[in-house]
């Protein structure tokens, strides 16, 4: 081919990559309008309210009359709100935006997160430019699992963030010029873990991955017989003042000696997210589709290797920090069918890891002949302004195209008794009400005087409580005692659910509303 037609061909391969990078953006859009504001939504924003018009912190949970209780037995369950900087975000944001805005705003943070930052981070590796696009947009693409607006959306952003930190670091070290310790990055580390450690409990991710690396460059400097490099003091004090910047949030160490309870709670393996990713799901759910993908090209890209760079030999597994990169890998595969929740973090960690172990040239890349895009700056300045505005586009497009945009928005598995809800604003006295874990999340968000049994904030409920809570809905043994036992007032349920057929036939129960979707018992 002549010059002109390879121009033509690099041109035109550039358009494909672009409209690929747009309709990307444009997905990541349309599923947070569409399934962005799951039922957690509600709690979020009404202890973000409780927060915002108090000035402190609740010291007991406003919601549960079921926790109250337990405590007046001698059971009291710790109340720690482990995400109240998210949730005064969530509330501000709230009162700021309509939810078409806010829907729009978490896709640009989930495209920054998923498609922006890996982009532009493992862009300064000399890797394959097909194949590190394949791998972002196969990233992004497994991002839709988790679009969901709560608190999540700020942890996915400062992990990109972090990685891309690590990253530079790795490209540094290979440099062997860097010969100061790097103190804005050690700041920027502190910053992202104080921010971390007060938006959601996985900034314990975001330690384990700076402990990971420190491992790493230091069993670099050991391997190569030399003196600590300044990339790895950087790390090494990166890390242990990140560690100690935990302590910068309204528990103290209390926070940390919580972990284990939140992130271990008895009641984990009953929700969804925190369940295998089974076989079925894998084969049967488009939505796991890009991420078996991933994995594939992932571990053939590792095999190949050999034969895809025979100038280069065997993959190098001597090196602590490319070896790290390859556990982290296996790692990160494991505990994305270990954990569903943490099949999207995963698919992260993969891309970045990925990069790091593959690339030719563990320096930072010179601009190459012919590269006319891609190492341009103000290029991918404007891909990454585009890919912005396309997310938000999405949204906006989603949210055109729904009837209702409201929180939460419907499901196939769930329809939001929006209607009850306008009845309970009429005529609900502030009593004790039970409801599914959903239904009572929207009673939090709506009625102001709200007492409910059991919502979804799992980790907060022991197993008599929860117990309680199926034992009643489903309306099975001793039910009725239970009823009696919480002295229950008023019972909101879907029209489906066992406790709907078999309240009516309990003496001074009464029909106070009902319609096609749910039916509200209220005791005389």
């Amino acid at each position: 081919m002549n010059s002109a037609t390879n121009k033509l061909w690099s041109v035109l391969s550039i358009v494909v990559v672009l409209l690929l990078f747009y309709f990307l953006a444009v997905r990541i859009g349309v599923v947070c309008a569409l399934y962005g504001f799951n039922p957690d939504c509600c709690w979020l924003l009404r202890t973000g309210q409780i927060i915002c018009d108090t000035g402190r912190l609740p010291e007991q949970d406003p919601f549960s009359y079921a926790l109250a209780f337990a405590r007046q037995q001698g059971d009291p369950q710790p109340y720690i709100i482990y995400q109240w900087l998210s949730e005064v975000i969530f509330f501000r944001a709230y009162l700021l935006f309509n939810l078409v805005q806010l829907a729009a705003l978490a896709a640009v943070i989930y495209a920054l997160s998923f498609v922006v930052i890996p982009l532009r981070s493992c862009l300064r590796f000399d890797v394959a430019r097909p194949w590190l696009f394949g791998l972002v947009i196969l990233e992004g693409l497994t991002s839709n699992l988790r679009n969901f607006i709560r608190p999540e959306v700020f942890t996915y952003l400062m992990t990109a963030l972090l990685l891309s930190i690590l990253q530079s670091l790795r490209l540094k070290y290979a440099d062997g010029t860097h010969t100061h310790i790097g103190w804005r990055t050690i700041g920027a580390c502190i910053v992202l873990l104080v921010l971390s450690c007060n938006i959601h409990i996985t900034f314990i991710v975001h330690l384990l991955i700076l402990f990971w690396y420190s491992l790493a460059f230091l069993a670099e400097d050991l391997v190569r017989k030399k003196d600590l490099s300044a990339v790895t003091k950087t790390v090494l004090l990166g890390t242990f003042l990140s560690t100690v910047a935990t302590l910068i949030n309204p528990y103290g160490i209390r926070l940390w000696l919580s972990v284990p309870s939140i992130l271990y709670s008895p009641l984990a393996p009953n929700v969804v997210e925190m369940q295998e990713l089974s076989m079925p799901l894998v084969v049967t759910d488009v939505l796991y589709f890009p991420y078996i993908a991933l994995l594939i090209m992932t571990y053939l890209s590792i095999i190949l290797y050999p034969m895809l760079k025979p100038e280069e030999g065997r993959l190098n597994l001597r090196s602590p920090l490319r070896l790290s990169s390859f556990l982290l890998i296996v790692i990160c595969s494991v505990f994305g069918f270990h954990r569903i929740r943490y099949t999207v973090i995963g698919s992260m960690f993969i891309v970045f890891e990925l990069t790091n172990l593959l690339a030719s040239k563990q320096v930072a890349i010179e601009k190459r002949k012919g590269e006319f895009f891609w190492n341009k700056k103000y290029s991918l300045v404007a891909l990454e302004i585009a890919i912005a505005i396309f997310a938000c586009f999405g949204a906006y497009y989603a949210a055109s195209k729904t009837n209702q945009l409201a929180i939460p928005t419907a499901r196939r598995d769930f329809n939001p008794p929006f209607q009850g809800i306008k009845y309970l604003l009429k005529n609900y006295d502030g009593g004790r009400l039970f409801a599914d874990h959903e239904v009572s999340d929207m009673c939090e968000l709506y009625l102001q005087k709200c007492s409910i049994f059991q919502d979804t904030r799992y980790d907060g409920y022991d197993k008599i409580i929860t117990s309680d809570y199926v034992r009643l809905l489903m309306a099975e043994a001793h039910w009725k005692e239970v009823l009696n036992g919480y002295k229950i007032e008023w019972v909101f349920a879907m029209k489906n659910q066992p406790i709907a057929r078999a309240l009516p036939s309990i003496p001074g129960w009464k029909i106070v509303y009902e319609d096609p979707v749910s039916v509200i018992f209220h005791k005389i």
